[in-house]
């Protein structure tokens, strides 16, 4: 990613969000291969996918539940080295009812060849959101944060110790 510039970057998360927003198959897989590297995988709390072929089907199985919102990226994206971070939602006429952040890594061709998807929100009962917290077993790609662990939040014991993040609390 050294060579893309802003522009670049700017225009690879929109056209990763406009293939989740694709219905025609065709028309999908084209920004698909636009977009992923062959063997990109793509991860969140609910769907995986690896490869052109998976990364098409998971959309396409995903897209039924949308009932015609569409995906819009919510923030600028940020990027150093060849990791990028951008906010969405998943907007119906009204209202966002799903958001969430990606992280990607982006290869030198200027590709994805990875997305791991977090779910900030999601219609809880009633009025109120319900915040998604997912603890996800190792994948296989090279680097998960879903799958990191420092190893002193695990006591001598084996029990684990209390993290600032299991209250909410993060870095900030």
């Amino acid at each position: 990613m050294s060579t893309a510039t802003a522009t670049a970057i700017d225009q690879l998360a929109d056209r990763y969000l406009a293939a989740w927003n694709e219905t025609d198959p065709e028309a999908r897989l084209d920004l698909i291969s636009r977009t992923w590297t062959d063997d990109g995988t793509y991860l969140d709390p609910l769907l995986e996918g690896m490869g052109h072929a998976g990364i098409d089907a998971m959309m396409a199985a995903a897209q039924p539940q949308f009932d015609g919102a569409r995906f819009v990226r919510s923030s600028d994206v940020a990027a150093h080295h060849d990791v990028v971070r951008f906010s969405w939602s998943l907007d119906p006429e009204d209202a966002p009812f799903l958001s969430g952040q990606d992280f990607g890594v982006v290869d030198d061709d200027g590709r994805f060849q990875s997305i791991t998807g977090f779910f900030d929100f999601m219609p809880g009962s009633g009025e109120s959101k319900q915040r998604i917290t997912a603890t996800t077993a190792p994948h296989p790609q090279p680097f998960s944060p879903c799958a990191v662990r420092r190893e002193n939040d695990i006591a001598k014991d084996g029990a684990e110790s209390p993290s600032p993040f299991a209250k909410g609390e993060g870095l900030g």
